[in-house]
C-alpha cells in the first residue's frame, strides 16, 4: 500500500503482509494505538494515521472475530514490529502494544466460545392444515426440506407437555440460510391462540419477513391461498416497497421488494 508499511498482496491474513524491501511512514504511536484501540473498542473513533485501508482491515477483523484470525494478526504485527524501519515514523513499541491486545481479544473470544451461538436455525409456527400451509410457503419461493412426525419423551421434555405427537415441516429459503418448521399437532389438542385477525401491536406476536424480487407478483400469488393484506403496499422513500400480510394461521408475513 502506498504510504504504509503494511504491504498489500492476495494470501495471508485479510491480504496484507509486511512489504519487502525499503520502509515508508505508516504513522504515529498514536496510529497504531488508535487502531488497535478501535478493533478491540468499536465506539473509538478512526483518526487519520496515514495508513490505507485500516478501516477495512478493522471491519475485516471484527466480521471474522475468530481466534485464530486474531493470533495471526498478532503474529504479523509483532513481526512488523521486529522488521527494521527506516521511515524513522514507526514505533515498534506501540506494535508490540497493539499485537498484546489483539492477543487479549484472542484470549477472550476463545473464553466466550462455548457460550456462543452459531446460528439462527429456524423459527416455528404452529399450524392446524399441515398441507396449506407448506402450499402457502411454497407458493412464496420456499422449498420443501422434508416431514416427519415427532414423539416420545424426548418432545415431551423439550416441550414440557404431556403426550406429544406432532407432524412437523421443514421449509427453507432458496439460499438455504433461513428456515421455518411448521408442526401440526396431533396430541395433546392445540390451544387457539384468539382472532387470527390480530392487530400488528399485540404483544408478543411479530411477523417474519421476507426479501422478494416483485411484491405486488408475490401478494397476487399468495391471495389464492388465503393471504390478505394487513394494510397497504407500502413505500420507504426511494428503498424499498414493503408490506404485510397475514398467512397461515394468522400469522403476519412481511415482504420486501428493494427498488433499484
Amino acid at each position: 500500500m502506498a504510504g504504509s508499511c503494511f504491504g498489500a498482496s492476495e494470501h495471508g491474513l485479510l491480504g496484507w503482509r509486511p512489504a519487502p524491501g525499503p520502509r515508508r511512514a505508516v504513522g504515529t504511536a498514536k496510529g497504531w494505538s488508535t487502531w488497535a484501540a478501535a478493533y478491540i473498542d468499536p465506539s473509538v473513533p478512526f483518526v487519520d494515521t496515514d495508513m490505507p485501508a485500516t478501516e477495512t482491515i478493522v471491519a475485516g477483523l471484527r466480521r471474522l472475530d475468530r481466534v485464530a484470525v486474531l493470533r495471526e494478526a498478532a503474529d504479523l504485527v509483532y513481526a512488523m514490529a521486529d522488521t527494521e524501519c527506516t521511515c524513522g515514523g514507526c514505533d515498534s513499541g506501540a506494535a508490540r502494544g497493539c499485537a498484546e491486545r489483539l492477543l487479549n481479544r484472542a484470549d477472550a473470544v476463545e473464553g466466550e466460545t462455548g457460550m456462543a451461538i452459531q446460528r439462527m436455525d429456524n423459527v416455528g409456527i404452529v399450524v392446524e392444515d399441515m398441507d396449506a400451509a407448506i402450499a402457502f410457503f411454497v407458493e412464496l419461493g420456499m422449498e420443501l426440506e422434508g416431514r416427519a412426525e415427532v414423539e416420545g419423551l424426548f418432545a415431551d421434555q423439550c416441550t414440557g407437555l404431556d403426550g406429544v405427537r406432532c407432524d412437523i415441516a421443514m421449509v427453507r429459503t432458496p439460499d438455504g440460510h433461513s428456515r421455518l418448521e411448521l408442526a401440526k399437532y396431533r396430541s395433546p389438542a392445540v390451544i387457539s391462540a384468539g382472532p387470527r385477525n390480530r392487530p400488528h401491536n399485540i404483544l408478543g406476536t411479530h411477523r417474519v419477513m421476507f426479501a422478494v424480487d416483485d411484491i405486488e407478483d408475490t401478494v397476487a400469488r399468495l391471495r389464492p391461498h388465503g393471504a390478505e393484506l394487513v394494510g397497504e403496499i407500502a413505500r420507504f422513500e426511494d428503498s424499498y416497497l414493503l408490506c404485510y400480510l397475514r398467512g397461515p394461521e394468522g400469522i403476519i408475513v412481511g415482504l420486501a421488494e428493494q427498488l433499484r
